[in-house]
């Protein structure tokens, strides 16, 4: 189940971050990525791969700030 969510989020922010040229659709693309962190974060615990497990908490940080920016313009 994890491994549907990780592609499905994953795709769509990865297509909405550069592959869009519609600034509104752009946007989501941080949404959708953040909504992927929690079925990395289970697949990283699950296979105990703890450095994978610390880096979703860093793009999570990332894609948070980049969300932030966002809302601020």
């Amino acid at each position: 189940m994890e491994q549907i969510g990780i592609v499905l989020t994953g795709l769509t922010a990865i297509f909405l971050s550069s592959q869009d040229h519609r600034e509104a659709w752009r946007r989501w693309a941080c949404v959708f990525a953040m909504l992927g962190q929690p079925f990395w974060l289970y697949a990283a615990y699950k296979a105990d791969q703890w450095g994978i497990f610390v880096m979703c908490f860093v793009a999570l940080v990332g894609w948070i700030r980049i969300v932030n920016r966002r809302v601020r313009a």
